[in-house]
């Protein structure tokens, strides 16, 4: 078997079919078939400066980087390196941004680590052209940071 480099440290193999688990672990009839090609990945990092505390939209930034990636159809992982930044598919609406950070301020724990534990730090979402959201959804970085400063959110895309 042919092993090659996609641009990555890691191989992979080009016939698939006949790479089995047997040969990978030692165990086992089944078939490992990829369901992409490491060349299929588009990493790509969005910087935004943050005022601080607040839910911040970066729905165009990821749109941004799906057109840039070719790429017509697939998955969008998008994450903050940030550990006190979190993302969240909201109406980008004044009310509504009022409404969670109004939620974020009632509840009991003042640590804004625990409160970033309640929310997730990456979210998955499927594109086909575009990002397949409802019609009033975007997606947000909500920052729990008291100061300002830039954030950093990584979207990796996957044909």
């Amino acid at each position: 078997m042919q092993e090659r480099w996609a641009g990555s440290s890691t191989p992979f193999r080009e016939d698939w079919e006949s790479f089995s688990v047997d040969e990978a672990r030692g165990a086992g009839p089944y078939h490992l078939y990829p369901l992409f090609y490491l060349e299929r990945f588009v990493i790509a990092e969005v910087t935004l400066e943050s005022r601080g505390r607040g839910v911040y939209d970066v729905t165009a930034s990821i749109k941004e980087v799906l057109r840039s990636s070719g790429k017509k159809r697939g998955l969008v992982l998008v994450y903050s390196l940030d550990p006190l930044c979190r993302l969240v598919t909201l109406e980008y609406d004044a009310d509504l941004v009022e409404d969670l950070m109004s939620l974020i301020s009632g509840l009991k724990a003042r640590n804004p680590y625990v409160i970033a534990s309640i929310f997730p730090q990456s979210i998955v979402l499927p594109f086909e052209e575009s990002l397949l959201l409802g019609p009033f959804q975007q997606v947000c970085l909500l920052d729990l940071n008291e100061s300002t400063g830039t954030r950093r959110v990584v979207a990796e895309v996957v044909e």
